[in-house]
């Protein structure tokens, strides 16, 4: 789907690597849909030792999670 609706979001990343630039698609589908956003990095890093941010995968805290969004 990635590659047909949007290639400019994927990015190579090595020979066997292709990461998603979720920042770029959500913005993409956003206003396709008609929905004007600005979207803005708070800079918070979920991996950093005493994070709370919680990953519902392995119920382990510290993950790097894809996208934090907060309602202003």
């Amino acid at each position: 789907m990635f590659r047909k609706e949007f290639p400019d979001c994927l990015k190579q990343k090595g020979a066997d690597k292709t990461l998603l630039d979720l920042e770029s698609f959500l913005k993409f589908r956003l206003e396709k849909n008609g929905i004007q956003v600005l979207l803005r990095s708070e800079k918070i890093c979920t991996m950093k030792e005493g994070s709370d941010f919680f990953s519902h995968r392995r119920k382990d805290v510290g993950r790097n999670l894809n996208l934090i969004w907060r309602e202003g």
